[in-house]
């Protein structure tokens, strides 16, 4: 009985839901004409570097949030039509998020 008893004990500790778990910073595409990035998951408060790069390449520096989220528009900067995106947001403690959408294959006109 007591080996069952432990048993069960230590089956629910690695079935418990984890309270603690980390979440690493993460960036979404919101818009692509003009560009607006949304960050997440970045330490409350910190500096963040954003770097776009289509068919030109534009930075943004931007303040995470209170709850670690930002929103990073790059006016005049549109997602090309038969092009693709990289961008880069990396924080002031070191975080890293990044984001990549294809090239897409595109039809002459």
């Amino acid at each position: 009985m007591r080996l069952l008893s432990l048993a069960t004990a230590a089956l629910s500790i690695f079935l418990a839901p984890h309270t603690g778990m980390v979440t690493r910073p993460s960036l979404a595409l919101i818009d692509r004409d003009p560009i607006v990035l949304r960050g997440r998951s970045f330490v409350p408060g910190e500096r963040v570097r954003v770097t776009v790069s289509t068919n030109v390449r534009r930075t943004r520096d931007v303040r995470a949030g209170s709850r670690g989220g930002f929103v990073a528009r790059f006016t005049g900067l549109l997602v090309p039509r038969c092009g693709g995106l990289i961008a880069r947001a990396r924080g002031s403690s070191g975080d890293l998020a990044t984001l990549k959408i294809p090239l897409p294959a595109c039809q002459p006109d």
